[in-house]
């Protein structure tokens, strides 16, 4: 009779070993992508790699649909309705380009110059943000200012928002109604990105690194941040109060995504690795290592949640419907 039970308990019961995700890349590795950006349909996937250049891609055809190359270097990759924005390092200056969406073509309509120098001090891009209606670009530098930009319009919103060391990373609910602003002092402050305030009162403290990378959940509720000295949290949107602390990272987090239903969330690393954690119980779900063992600095759900895309020395797409 025992027998029968624990042969019946191990046919019902999941196995326990490693789980293998099937995956499917494009291309061969070229030159590292130093960032990655989805447009608002899910549709096509933008890539800025190390080497200047910009590529778009299919998502559902998992091909390439073309490139630009550009001799200067770039730094950030975000998308609007029509178009992908970038920033160049000329010299002497700060220079926004757009680029169509459909063609790969450069557009006059985007290109504004702002000094490469605040004062005394050099301004260096780190990160920047570009709201679907093509109304704004954000854009955060090593000086901790953020500029905002209307496209076509050198008048440009200048504030210095982290008063101890530079933005490292930003980033934007949905709705745009939220943004997050990660520092290099390890803490976050919040602007309304239509108003261009910033909220004084709200600040989250407490990591004990500098931050590498944010997300915001599906609804604005929750944001998830991770610093240079491996922490990985999670804190609630209205009331600052971390909500969990998920185990400490070996390798510095480049990348976050939560899942479109807010269970899991997804942090890509230096070292060409993804983890998944269900956060529910904070459990590892899943330990994805791409084949070139580059930084992960992209990281999007298509397919309605069912494939994650990941971004390194090439994009990798990989089924999440056979993580338990």
């Amino acid at each position: 009779m025992l027998y029968v039970i624990a042969l019946l308990l191990a046919m019902i019961s999941p196995p326990q070993e490693d789980q293998t995700v099937p995956s499917e890349r494009l291309g061969e590795p070229l030159s590292p992508i130093v960032a990655m950006a989805i447009d608002g349909s899910g549709k096509k996937i933008f890539t800025l790699f190390e080497d200047g250049s910009i590529s778009a891609w299919d998502v559902k055809k998992r091909k390439l649909l073309w490139s630009q190359s550009h001799e200067m270097p770039k730094v950030g990759i975000a998308v609007g309705r029509e178009h992908v924005v970038t920033t160049i390092l000329a010299p002497g200056m700060l220079v926004m380009r757009m680029i169509a969406i459909e063609n790969g073509e450069e557009t006059s309509k985007g290109n504004v110059g702002l000094p490469a120098k605040s004062g005394r001090r050099s301004r260096t891009p780190t990160c920047l943000a570009f709201d679907r209606k093509e109304r704004w670009v954000w854009i955060g530098d090593d000086g901790g200012i953020m500029s905002r930009l209307t496209p076509g319009n050198a008048n440009a919103w200048n504030r210095r928002v982290m008063d101890n060391g530079g933005v490292t990373c930003i980033a934007v609910d949905k709705k745009w109604k939220k943004m997050a602003v990660g520092g290099r002092n390890g803490t976050i402050r919040f602007i309304n990105p239509v108003s261009a305030t910033r909220d004084e009162k709200k600040i989250f403290e407490g990591h004990s690194g500098g931050i590498t990378a944010l997300a915001w959940d599906a609804k604005a509720f929750r944001l998830a941040t991770a610093s240079s000295s491996g922490e990985l949290w999670i804190w609630s949107a209205s009331s600052g109060k971390i909500l969990k602390k998920l185990e400490e990272q070996e390798d510095p987090v480049c990348s976050l995504v939560f899942d479109p239903k807010g269970k899991r969330l997804a942090a890509g690393n230096g070292a060409g690795a993804v983890r998944i954690y269900n956060l529910k119980d904070g459990a590892l779900a899943a330990s994805l290592e791409t084949e070139d063992a580059s930084p992960v600095t992209g990281l999007a759900h298509v397919d309605k949640g069912k494939t994650l895309v990941t971004a390194s020395a090439i994009i990798t797409f990989w089924d999440l419907t056979k993580i338990r």
